[in-house]
Order: C-alpha cells, then structure tokens, then sequence
C-alpha cells in the first residue's frame, strides 16, 4: 500500500486530563475538545487568532521532533468551514519545493472526519471519501506553499484557502476547510457537505512534521526526523476513529457573515462585495444556503434575521442596504412568479 504522508508508529495514552480550547470532557477513545464558532482570515498571519484557545502539541508523535518547540494549534467553526491555525518554532527549516515523502521536510497535517463516521481504512481506496488528509508547507520561496490531499495533488476547489508563512525560526500555517460528508474527489464541486452546528462532534486532528540535521547522539528511530501531536495515537493517516472528537459549542445566527452576533450593514457589506459569485464561495463571504454561491437567496437569508447593530429582528437596515436587500427580494419574487 502506498504510504501517506506520515508513518504510523504511535503509541495510544488514555487517562490524560488537558484543558484545551475549552474542557476536557469524558466520552470518546480520543476523549473531546470544544471548538467554539469563528472567523479568520487565511493569510499566514495569525494575529486574528490572539485571543484562540491554543492546543499545546507537546507529545512526540514519532522519533525526534526536538528541534521544535511552541507548536501549538487551534481551530474555529462557522455552518460550512473548519479553520485551523498552527505554529511553531522550528530551528531548523527543511523546505522542499513539492512534497517529496513523509519524512522528508517541514510540514503539517489535518485530519478531518466532519461526519463523525470514524471510518478504519479511509485512505485505502485513495479517494478519502469518508475523511480528509491535508498535509500542507512551505515551499522555500517567498509567501509559498504546498498542499497535498494524502499523498496525491490537491483538486482544484477542495479547499477553500490554505496559506503557510516563515517568520525567523517560526512556521505559520492557516486553512479554512470544508466539513466533507462525502468527497469526491473526481469533482469536488459535487461532494456533499455537512451543515456544522452547536452540539455537533466532528473529528479534527494535527500532526507536525520536521526535518532537521542528524543528531549522532539521538537514539531515535530517526535521527532526522520527527512529529508532534496533542494526543499521540496509531495509524491517523488511515483510521478516523483515534482523530480527536471535538464538540461544536456555541450557535450561529444566518446571515451574520462575520459572526459578531448581529445581521446588519457589515454583513451586508460583505454579501455585497461577493456577490454573484457562483463558485468556491463560503459563510464568510454571504453564502448562507451552502451552495458555493453568493445570490439572492443568501440575501433573503439575511433579510429575514436582520437585527442591525444587535437589536431584535425586525430592526431597520440602513437606507443603502435597505435598497439593495429590497431589490433583491422584489427580482427574487419575479422570478419565483415566472416559474
């Protein structure tokens, strides 16, 4: 069987009790985390998730990953998108131009089983239908990067953003992920999605990857090479079952794009500068419905729980985005008249 993109030796340690974006709560194999609902924007740099409960990623994967130290990682949810946030300062950066192995560079990898299926054997039929392997780095040139899904070249439109950043000896990576049902990975247009919301439990999961120079004193497996994780557990490249379970915490109200817990100009605004999109869109940007699409059925989403500035349902929009959310309603109705 073809390898992916780590190795599988690990070693399953129960009992542990880490508070960690949230409460440690009893319940799966791998116990649960909580995630609560946010934003971010992708680009590297992480100074919009200063305030994120930030997952430790102390325990040794596999071999020596010493050269690494402050991993640590961190995610956010909206109904159609998984971020994740992760760094670390690695003393000594190994950058490939492509993904050239396993072992063979710095790197990070997300696991997501949005589903919940826990599937054993996802990655075995090569289409990673069930559950999704990213593994993502920079590639040595500036504000460059590479990302894989296993070990294969990434669809087009499977992943809505992912950027990696070098910033001295620390590595930056930020993704916004959809929450797969089921992947198709011949057209990822046409995969399913699962609507996240409170009280759900996905599972979510990060290993670290680095490369450094031989250490002729390390009794390692591998002398130069290493990975960190939170929990240390067999087999994640092709078992969902030992991903972490993370519960869903919190709620979001439709049509607040920037989940600041009203529906009023800003998410307008934001509805407004992408829309007609017609594809790759996401709740950050007005879609609404999970169709990919910002249109005038995402606005009468949001017309229809708009609470300007946080007060009750009903309240009035400004005058400008109360023309525009009339407009669209008024050809919204025509066309429903039409059919």
């Amino acid at each position: 069987m073809t390898r992916a993109c780590f190795g599988t030796v690990g070693v399953l340690r129960g009992g542990l009790l880490i508070l960690l974006v949230g409460v440690w709560l009893a319940g799966g194999a791998m116990g649960e985390l909580q995630i609560s609902p946010g934003i971010a924007t992708v680009d590297g740099n992480l100074g919009d998730w200063a305030e994120a409960n930030w997952i430790a990623m102390n325990d040794t994967f596999y071999s020596d990953p010493s050269d690494v130290t402050g991993a640590k990682w961190a995610a956010r949810w909206t109904p159609d998108t998984i971020y994740v946030a992760v760094t670390g300062v690695d003393a000594d950066h190994r950058f490939t131009e492509s993904n050239q192995g396993w072992d063979q560079q710095d790197s990070v990898e997300i696991f997501v089983d949005a589903a919940n299926k826990n599937v054993v054997g996802f990655a075995d039929p090569g289409n990673w239908k069930d559950a999704q392997q990213y593994c993502g780095a920079p590639n040595g040139t500036p504000g460059g990067e590479w990302l894989i899904l296993g070990y294969v070249p990434l669809p087009e439109g499977t992943v809505p953003a992912f950027e990696a950043t070098v910033v001295g000896a620390t590595i930056n990576y930020e993704f916004a992920l959809r929450p797969y049902n089921e992947y198709n990975i011949n057209n990822p247009a046409a995969s399913t999605v699962v609507t996240l919301s409170g009280g759900m439990t996905v599972g979510l999961d990060v290993v670290i990857d680095t490369k450094h120079a031989w250490d002729p004193f390390s009794a390692a497996d591998d002398p130069t090479f290493g990975m960190l994780c939170y929990l240390n557990s067999t087999d994640k490249w092709n078992d969902a079952s030992v991903f972490i379970d993370q519960v869903l915490v919190g709620s979001v109200l439709p049509g607040d794009a920037n989940l600041d817990g009203a529906v009023n100009d800003t998410d307008a605004s934001i509805l407004g500068s992408n829309w007609q999109l017609q594809s790759g869109a996401i709740w950050a940007m007005g879609d609404f419905n999970g169709d990919q699409k910002v249109n005038d059925q995402d606005a009468a989403i949001m017309a229809a729980h708009w609470t300007a500035g946080g007060g009750a349902e009903g309240s009035v929009p400004e005058p400008s985005t109360l023309a525009l959310l009339l407009g669209i309603l008024a050809s919204l109705a025509c066309m429903r008249r039409k059919r």
